[in-house]
């Protein structure tokens, strides 16, 4: 036993090991002929982290195998430090104070962006024993547009029949992510709440308001909001940012606001071009500029079946109409190879041209080596060219928009996004900071991404992706906790899944804030 633990010895001193390594093995060695109530991890640092983080991201049936046969804590204790840790989570509360300790303790500007998206999440009605509430019934709005908190004490069992009898049960669970408008940083869960998505546009104004105003009070500035189209966060987010009729001399119908607005408004390009995809794809949509100029699925089902696919790397289930959120055949179908071979093809130049316009939109936003005049010019031009289609359509007797055009939340989608663009380079240009100009950074896939975070979680030999109310609360402050665990460990433990989620942002940036110093937007 002395030959084994002086080996063992010898293996910890030698510097090549791996911090997690070197902390797994000194646990080992300590409690090496002890008994399981002896032992003890708190003279070794770290180790409680290290547990946790092997307990969230393995699940209780590896870690506790784990803990078996190599000393580590029990589920039990280390449940006990996560809860001890670990911010509590509570349905429709803001979680401002927690926000501020999240940018303070990771040095981030207290500057945001806010995106918000909702989820379909189990129909089940639960008792939360933390808050003493009954979990999963929709709130009522206040008159800011948010969700009244604990709502539903469990005070008697009568008056848990009278909640569950007078309410509705919440069929989709709402989040909203805040962002840290800085490189490199990681999303923050601002507030999540149960919903029956029925709701107005005056509410939803009022919300983003009271966000605003809220959030400023504890010296935090809200940069921008992000939503995936939903029609009336798209009508809010209209209403705010473009003006009917500016007093402007030289560009009478230009729509944006002058003086250009601090706040931005802009919706999620990854959602804008499925949705440019679905129209192209949707059987009975008749997409044309105008006879012979006629956009259609069956030049690319030509094309699929005629070229190799090793030319366009595209399959049949690419223009599967009723797979509308595939963001990667969209973006195969749009590719420039995709609209080369189109392009040579007698009668496709309106669907190459509409695929073209796909891949542009996006790029003017996602593609990190253009100028910002490179990104008004690419995006602006097909803003020109969407409005004189539809002012050709208005006008043609036999079109209408329904039929013939793309759809109204897409267009008005486009018109918010080109609008943003330029009052975001006019405000970092002005405020002489171009680095800050960072028009990936305004999405929801921030809320996407947390979506499917929660979903992972599930355990080993568990096939239920989807939670409840009360589950996905518990799912968000262990989440929460990773998050914590990232930067607490961030030096010694490499992490490639979590570089890979919050270091987005391209190589080429530094040479892209330098190319923006001399750029003349006026």
């Amino acid at each position: 036993m002395f030959g084994m633990m002086q080996a063992t010895s010898e293996v910890t001193d030698n510097s090549k090991l791996s911090f997690m390594l070197k902390t797994i093995v000194e646990c080992a060695v300590n409690n090496a002929g002890k008994r399981p109530q002896a032992f003890r991890y708190d003279q070794i640092p770290y180790l409680k982290d290290v547990a946790a983080l092997f307990f969230i991201l393995a699940g209780p049936l590896v870690y506790d195998i784990m803990a078996k046969n190599m000393s580590f804590p029990a589920i039990c204790t280390i449940q006990k430090f996560i809860n001890c840790n670990a911010d509590p989570v509570v349905e429709c509360v803001l979680s401002i104070p927690e926000l501020v300790s999240f940018l303070d303790k990771r040095n981030l500007p207290r500057e945001i962006i806010v995106s918000i998206d909702a989820t379909a999440v189990s129909q089940r009605v639960q008792y939360d024993p933390k808050t003493n509430q009954v979990c999963g019934l929709k709130p009522a709005l206040n008159s800011c547009g948010l969700p009244v908190a604990l709502s539903f004490p469990a005070v008697s069992a009568a008056k848990i029949k009278e909640f569950i009898d007078n309410n509705s049960v919440s069929t989709v669970a709402f989040v909203i992510m805040a962002r840290p408008h800085a490189a490199n940083a990681p999303a923050f869960c601002l507030s999540l709440y149960g919903s029956d998505n029925k709701f107005s546009t005056s509410q939803v104004d009022s919300s983003l308001q009271y966000l605003a105003k809220a959030c400023a009070e504890k010296g935090i500035l809200i940069k921008g909001f992000s939503t995936d189209g939903d029609p009336r966060y798209l009508k809010t987010m209209l209403m705010r940012s473009l003006s009917n009729n500016p007093n402007h001399d030289k560009w009478p119908w230009f729509g944006m606001i002058c003086p250009t607005p601090s706040n931005f408004y802009v919706q999620d390009t990854i959602h804008l071009m499925v949705k440019l995809k679905s129209k192209l794809l949707k059987p009975s949509a008749v997409l044309s500029f105008g006879p012979p100029y006629i956009i259609s699925r069956g030049h690319i089902v030509d094309l699929i079946q005629r070229v190799s696919k090793d030319s366009h790397e595209l399959i049949l289930a690419c223009v599967n109409p009723r797979d509308k959120m595939n963001f990667r055949a969209a973006e195969k179908l749009c590719s420039e190879k995709v609209c080369e071979l189109l392009r040579s093809v007698l009668g496709c130049e309106a669907t190459t041209t509409f695929l073209e316009m796909t891949r542009e939109v996006k790029e003017a936003y996602l593609k990190g080596t253009l100028t910002p005049i490179e990104r008004i010019e690419l995006f602006w031009k097909w803003v020109f060219v969407l409005r004189m289609w539809r002012k050709w359509i208005l006008d043609t007797p036999g079109y209408t928009l329904g039929n013939n055009f793309v759809t109204s939340n897409a267009y008005s989608c486009i018109e918010l996004n080109g609008h943003a663009l330029i009052s975001m380079c006019r405000h970092f240009r002005d405020l002489g900071k171009p680095e800050l100009f960072r028009p990936a950074y305004f999405t929801s896939q921030d809320s996407e991404d947390f979506f499917r975070s929660l979903r992972s979680m599930s355990t080993i030999k568990s096939a239920e992706t989807t939670f409840s109310i009360l589950e996905m609360k518990h799912k968000v402050r262990r989440l929460d906790y990773l998050s914590e665990l990232y930067t607490k460990l961030d030096g010694k433990v490499v992490f490639p899944r979590a570089k890979k989620l919050f270091l987005k942002v391209p190589a080429s940036v530094c040479k892209f804030s330098l190319m923006m110093l001399n750029w003349n937007v006026q």
